[in-house]
């Protein structure tokens, strides 16, 4: 397996969680994230935590208000490319 493929796992994987989150999700979680790393840039280390925690936080609530379904998909999802990614790793090494 090449770079290639490893780049194609991670990319399709995060398209399919990306499909379960709703435009207005997406634009929250990420304002959350910009948030965070403007502070890591221009703040002191106490808001600096504040602010990633916040991050953190919008996800979580995001992700703890999605349907059964939706989480079930997500995790199949992820436990298909951690597979497919130790498959990788495993032939890499070989």
């Amino acid at each position: 397996m090449s770079n290639e493929l490893k780049r194609k796992i991670i990319s399709d994987t995060v398209q399919r969680l990306i499909g379960q989150l709703s435009l207005e999700d997406l634009t929250e979680i990420y304002k959350a994230e910009q948030n965070a790393w403007h502070a890591s840039a221009q703040l002191g280390m106490s808001s600096q935590i504040a602010a990633q925690d916040t991050a953190r936080k919008v996800t979580r609530e995001i992700i703890a208000d999605l349907a059964d379904y939706k989480i079930d998909r997500m995790e199949q999802n992820l436990k298909v490319s951690a597979r497919d990614l130790a498959k990788y790793t495993a032939e890499v090494a070989a």
